[in-house]
C-alpha cells in the first residue's frame, strides 16, 4: 500500500474516534484508590490503551479500504472505496431544480420499480483530494413499471448521501432514512456512458459505482413506514393526498408511465 494512502486511511481513522480527553478519561477509571493501593503504573496503562485503540481503528479501517471499487473509465486521481464509515457531521444544501408531477415522472432514463432494500454499504470516493461519502442501496425488486428492471432481480442504487449518524442535506432527507427492510417505489434513472461525476479536476464513470442512481435523495423516493404510512415529499406532488396510501400512489405514478 502506497505511503500517501496509508497517510489517508491513518488521518481518517482518528477522525472517527472520540479522542478529546480520551487517555484522561482512561487514566481517571485506572487511577482509583484500589489500583493505586496496587501500585498500577496507571499514566503507562493508560497510554497503552489508547495506542491499542488507535491499533484497532486504523487496522479495521486499513482492512475495509482493501474492498476498493474498480475504476477503469476515470481522470485524474480518483479512488473509490466500501468503508463502514461516515462524516460525523456534514450540512449540505443542494439546490433542486423546480419540476412539475408529469416532469419527474418522465425523467429521462427513468426505472422505477417497487422494492425492499436488501443491503446499504457506504463509499468513500476521493476525486483529486476531494473526499466525499456516498452510499449504494442494493434493492430487491417485486414490481417494474419502466426500462430494463426485471421483477426477481437486484439492483444496486448510487444514493447522493452516506448513511448513518450527522448526515443530513436538502435534497436527502428521504434517502438518509433508507436501511435494510425498507420498501417503497423507488425511480433512480439508469447510468449511460454520458453519466459521470466531475469535481476538483476530476472525473468518474458513475455506472462504475453503480448501474443506477437517484437524480436527488428526495422526489425520486416513495417510501414505507414501519406503521405503513408513506413517506414522501409532498411538495413535489400536490396531487397526492399527505395520507396516500401505497396503492394510491402506484395508481396515479401509473397514469404517467401508460
Amino acid at each position: 500500500m502506497k505511503t500517501e494512502q496509508m497517510k489517508t486511511i491513518y488521518h481518517h481513522a482518528m477522525e472517527q474516534l472520540p479522542l478529546d480527553g480520551l487517555e484522561g478519561r482512561t487514566l481517571e477509571k485506572l487511577s482509583s484508590a484500589k489500583d493505586k493501593k496496587r501500585g498500577f503504573p496507571a499514566k503507562r496503562i493508560a497510554a497503552a490503551a489508547v495506542a491499542v485503540m488507535l491499533l484497532c481503528a486504523t487496522g479495521a479501517l486499513i482492512l475495509s479500504h482493501t474492498t476498493q471499487i474498480e475504476l477503469t473509465n476515470t481522470q485524474g486521481r480518483v479512488s473509490a472505496h466500501y468503508t463502514p464509515f461516515f462524516p460525523k457531521e456534514v450540512n449540505r444544501a443542494n439546490c433542486l431544480v423546480n419540476r412539475t408531477e408529469e416532469e419527474l415522472f418522465h425523467t429521462k432514463n427513468l426505472a422505477p420499480f417497487l422494492g425492499t432494500v436488501e443491503r446499504i454499504r457506504n463509499i468513500r470516493v476521493d476525486l483529486n483530494g476531494a473526499v466525499s461519502y456516498r452510499a449504494i442501496a442494493d434493492v430487491s425488486v417485486n414490481k417494474a413499471y419502466l426500462g430494463n428492471v426485471e421483477p426477481g432481480s437486484t439492483v444496486s442504487i448510487l444514493l447522493p448521501c452516506s448513511i448513518g449518524r450527522g448526515e443530513w442535506a436538502t435534497g436527502s432527507e428521504l434517502a438518509a432514512s433508507l436501511r435494510e427492510g425498507t420498501t417503497g417505489i423507488f425511480m433512480p434513472i439508469a447510468y449511460t456512458v454520458d453519466s459521470y461525476w466531475e469535481e476538483n479536476g476530476a472525473r468518474i464513470d458513475l455506472s462504475e459505482l453503480a448501474p443506477y442512481g437517484l437524480m436527488d435523495g428526495e422526489r425520486y423516493l416513495f417510501l414505507q413506514g414501519k406503521d405503513g404510512k408513506m413517506q414522501f415529499a409532498q411538495y413535489a406532488y400536490p396531487s397526492l393526498q399527505a395520507d396516500a396510501s401505497l396503492g394510491d400512489i402506484e395508481a396515479f405514478a401509473e397514469s404517467f408511465w401508460k
